[in-house]
């Protein structure tokens, strides 16, 4: 499961409704407001202000930039995607999960899975949409659910895809680790939602920089 420490960015495909492109965009976003006012000029503000996108307060360039990146290594398909950037990889979670579980308005919490080994993400699922369900492999309940897959995976580095492979099931792509410095990039990754984070790109998983 991805660390908590650094930026990260999340990559939507244009075919996801727009309504939650726009809802993790929004959720990420509170988060971010009170940090962007403080860090941004005036002239910064102005600009911001033009921007048309769902993430709305990300630069053009660092979209730009985000996407050649992923171009170069190979390891995602982003055009034609919404780029939605956020402080840390919980962070983008939390609003990726929203996201996805409020337009059910569900009648109880969904169920969050992910197969293990994994780290645990039970802090995350503080919340009355979505609730920590546990080991994919032993989920029997058949309502709707978010299956969480991390790949490779954290901490034994496997690559895989999910395990549940139901017609209610929605899917969050964690591909921290998809970078050529720690596994084979064989195809670039194309999921509807793929989280990335610029800690484990730079190898500075861990760290604490900024």
């Amino acid at each position: 499961m991805v660390g908590t420490e650094a930026e990260a960015a999340v990559v939507i495909e244009s075919s996801v409704p727009s309504l939650v492109a726009a809802s993790v965009a929004a959720v990420a976003m509170v988060a971010a407001a009170e940090v962007e006012v403080i860090k941004t000029t005036q002239s910064k503000l102005t600009n911001l202000e033009i921007q048309t996108s769902f993430c709305w307060y990300m630069l053009p360039k660092l979209e730009q930039e985000i996407k050649n990146l992923h171009n170069l290594v190979g390891n995602a398909v982003v055009e034609g995607r919404h780029i939605v950037v956020g402080n840390g990889s919980s962070q983008l979670i939390q609003a990726a999960l929203y996201a996805l579980a409020e337009p059910l308005d569900p009648p109880s919490p969904i169920s969050v899975v992910s197969a293990t080994p994994f780290y645990s993400i039970a802090d995350y699922m503080r919340s009355g949409l979505f609730k920590w369900g546990g080991d994919a492999h032993a989920y029997n309940d058949y309502k709707a659910y978010i299956e969480m897959v991390t790949s490779p995976n954290n901490p034994d580095g496997e690559l895989r895809g999910p395990v549940l492979k139901r017609a209610n099931c929605m899917l969050v792509h964690d591909l921290a680790y998809y970078w050529p410095q720690y596994t084979a990039i064989t195809k670039p990754a194309d999921q509807n939602i793929m989280l990335f984070t610029i800690s484990k790109c730079t190898g500075h998983a861990g760290s604490r920089i900024g």
